[in-house]
């Protein structure tokens, strides 16, 4: 018999092999932001890597580090492909669906635009992430400065009670007690004003 007479199909022939992702991507609806492309080599990725973590948080409520260390993987990637340097926000949206479900689409438009303005930056840093960070810092020193003020007020109330029992019989001659006291406040004022912000 001749060798001819055995025809097999091709891999995009059968329906068990077929791409599943290139299917999806024909059948979704994709924001208009995901035509245009981010060279993630311009992209500084450590403060892209802190945010996506945030916002995985949030999103799911609890810190999952598999989903995060996939998420970052998949913007990684693109860095080391030499033959395509885009990364392509359809493929990375289907690859998170599993683990983000109904939040993915509002992850990855939020990643997409925060990656365009920060390639479009000299740091590549976007300013949306330089401005909250900026807000944070603002939020930090004001509560400083309050924390200073209450201490300076527990100070002056401290000394004035010092004064007032100097010459009473009550002293134990630790002079520094009180300023002591108002140190050990303002640092447990500072740690409170830290861990809500």
């Amino acid at each position: 018999m001749c060798a001819s007479f055995f025809r097999g199909t091709q891999l995009d022939q059968n329906v068990k092999f077929q791409d599943k992702n290139k299917k999806l991507m024909k059948e979704w609806s994709w924001p208009k932001i995901f035509d245009q492309k981010v060279d993630v080599s311009k992209v500084n990725l450590t403060k892209i890597n802190a945010w996506i973590e945030q916002r995985i948080t949030e999103l799911l409520g609890d810190d999952d580090d598999i989903v995060i260390n996939f998420a970052i993987s998949q913007l990684e990637e693109s860095t080391k492909n030499a033959t395509n340097k885009f990364l392509c926000p359809k493929n990375m949206q289907i690859s998170l669906t599993g683990f983000l479900t109904k939040n993915t689409a509002i992850f990855m438009e939020e990643l997409w635009a925060l990656l365009l303005s920060a390639q479009s930056q000299p740091d590549g840093i976007p300013p949306e992430l330089q401005q909250l960070s900026r807000q944070k810092e603002a939020i930090a020193s004001g509560l400083n400065d309050e924390a200073k003020q209450k201490l300076q007020k527990f100070k002056d109330i401290a000394e004035m009670n010092f004064k007032s029992k100097k010459g009473s019989r009550f002293t134990d001659g630790n002079e520094n007690a009180d300023v002591d006291a108002a140190e050990r406040y303002r640092q447990s004022i500072l740690k409170e004003r830290q861990s809500e912000a």
